[in-house]
């Protein structure tokens, strides 16, 4: 499984911009390389983190303790039966 920054560097301006309203982060960059150099930098903020996964549905905090408990190696197949 692509770890964060793997995955939001394979994404766009637009989806960066999206996640970072969900995690009330204000992206001041207009470029895609410092956009994703200003989430990188607000999501590793421990207190950002917790408070966005508080937020998580229940059926999204039982994945990311799916996660947690194997150290986040799990196949794709299991979040997508």
């Amino acid at each position: 499984m692509p770890d964060l920054y793997q995955t939001l560097r394979s994404t766009d301006l637009d989806f960066l911009q999206r996640i970072a309203r969900i995690w009330k982060i204000e992206l001041t960059s207009k470029s895609f390389t410092a956009a994703l150099k200003e989430m990188e930098a607000a999501m590793g903020q421990e207190s950002s983190f917790h408070e966005t996964v508080e937020l998580l549905s229940e059926e999204a905090q039982t994945a990311w303790s799916t996660l947690l408990a194997r150290q986040g190696r799990e196949s794709w197949a299991v979040f997508y039966p």
